[in-house]
């Protein structure tokens, strides 16, 4: 996979946002309902200066009725020691600000 940033800033929430796809770690094991599944990374969200990183996953057997792969969204929290775990986003206004930024990013990108 190859690796590439980017950054521009988003006029609706004033911040600066780099985009990394393609990371050293390209997948990851997720459980969903009592079944573990392999997890696809698809992007790094960071707005930059706040702490806030999201990360957007496709998921093994996950997809719509149109047979194309679903997008999750998780948020990346940073431990004292440097770790990185994937927290789950449990609240809906928070959901919805990660896919708005999400698709804004994407929609600039391909310009």
């Amino acid at each position: 996979m190859d690796y590439f940033k980017i950054k521009w800033y988003d006029n609706i929430y004033n911040k600066k946002i780099i985009i990394e796809k393609g990371m050293h770690m390209n997948e990851f094991e997720i459980n969903i309902n009592g079944v573990d599944k392999i997890a696809h990374i698809v992007t790094r969200l960071e707005l930059e200066n706040t702490g806030i990183e999201y990360i957007y996953y496709n998921v093994d057997g996950e997809k719509n009725i149109n047979d194309d792969y679903l997008l999750f969204a998780s948020r990346i929290k940073v431990n004292e020691d440097g770790t990185e775990e994937i927290d789950e986003i449990e609240n809906d206004e928070e959901k919805k600000i990660a896919f708005e930024l999400f698709s804004t990013a994407f929609k600039n990108l391909k310009g």
